[in-house]
């Protein structure tokens, strides 16, 4: 799906009774991002997140390698600073959602959800 945030319509793609027990909240659908460019990804999320109304929750989905978003930990980190709560980094690979066998077969190793409140 790309993001999801706290709104007003169900994201379809986070209907999973196992996904639903493993995030900190329900997920509602706001936007979606395909295909993004650039190289500061984590500007681009800082922005997204910026406009997150307070108490919002959100969930990001991509293939977060370090090639592609840079130090993810770090930015766990550096969003906690900011005083977002419950955030935390899920790899989608480890047998919750999908083998890693499978990630490798669909081409999605380093899926990860990156999922918080504001």
């Amino acid at each position: 799906c790309g993001l999801c945030v706290h709104g007003t319509a169900p994201c379809k793609a986070y209907t999973d009774d196992h996904l639903r027990e493993r995030l900190p909240v329900r997920l509602y659908h706001l936007r979606r991002y395909h295909n993004i460019t650039g190289k500061d990804k984590q500007q681009l999320l800082l922005e997204t997140l910026r406009v997150l109304k307070k108490g919002g929750t959100f969930a990001i989905h991509d293939l977060m390698s370090p090639g592609r978003y840079g130090d993810m930990q770090a930015f766990v980190q550096k969003l906690r600073d900011m005083g977002y709560e419950r955030v935390e980094l899920i790899d989608t690979t480890d047998g919750s959602f999908m083998t890693p066998k499978e990630a490798k077969r669909l081409m999605l190793r380093g899926s990860t959800l990156l999922v918080g409140r504001k």
